[in-house]
């Protein structure tokens, strides 16, 4: 017996293959068809431009460039700070830590020496008024000496440069009242030099103190402010 001819005699079985085959070959097909179609359609895949990629490095070289900004600003900011210390007497900075109280004790020291000119300027002047003709005193100053008479006129102090700073000669009468060495040091402190060394010699009746310290660079100052001392 052959299937197919048994097949195709049956009548339901003849009406199940005429309906079965064009559903099926109709849904395979659709399917072979959209398969088709979508394989060939291309996949849209995001790739990272390179406009995005230089936007990045930008980005990246504006923090170091703003970074290297501010660590050069707190470099210069912190060699200001310590110039500004090195310039102030120990007594101006004792308990103040803080930048802030420091640079208020440099104002307070500027004041300080703003009203010391002042008076010494009119005590200058004062004293070109009494002393010898100026030729005299300005060819001492120029040649970095100067030399000044206290209240007592056997009382004299001597500023003068030396290879190691200062030279302070103090002279004064063996039986000179009132006359302490200590003030003298203690005003060469507030100016913020250092001493390096001190002593005295007795000559002919007059004691002779030596003070050698840090160089100076404002002679007739200090030696104004000596002046009143002895």
């Amino acid at each position: 017996m052959n299937l197919p001819t048994q097949i195709s005699s049956d009548p339901y079985l003849q009406d199940f293959v005429l309906q079965e085959d064009p559903i099926f070959s109709g849904h395979q097909g659709s399917n072979l068809t959209s398969f088709m179609e979508e394989g060939d359609q291309p996949h849209n895949t995001t790739l990272p431009t390179s406009n995005n990629g230089d936007q990045n490095l930008a980005n990246e070289d504006k923090k170091a460039i703003r970074k290297e900004i501010e660590r050069q600003r707190r470099q210069q900011m912190s060699t200001l700070h310590a110039s500004l210390r090195s310039l102030l007497p120990l007594a101006s900075l004792k308990g103040k830590r803080s930048a802030s109280d420091q640079i208020q004790a440099a104002a307070e020291y500027i004041k300080h020496l703003r009203s010391n000119i002042q008076q010494l300027s009119y005590k200058r002047d004062k004293l070109k008024m009494l002393e010898a003709p100026a030729g005299s005193s300005s060819s001492s100053a120029e040649r970095g000496h100067i030399e000044t008479t206290g209240n007592d006129p056997m009382n004299r102090v001597t500023v003068q440069h030396n290879l190691d700073g200062a030279e302070i000669v103090v002279q004064v009468g063996s039986e000179a009242e009132g006359f302490r060495l200590s003030s003298v040091l203690e005003a060469i402190f507030e100016e913020g030099l250092d001493v390096i060394s001190c002593f005295s010699t007795r000559k002919a009746g007059r004691m002779y103190n030596t003070i050698h310290c840090q160089t100076c660079t404002d002679l007739s100052g200090l030696e104004q402010k000596l002046d009143h001392l002895i």
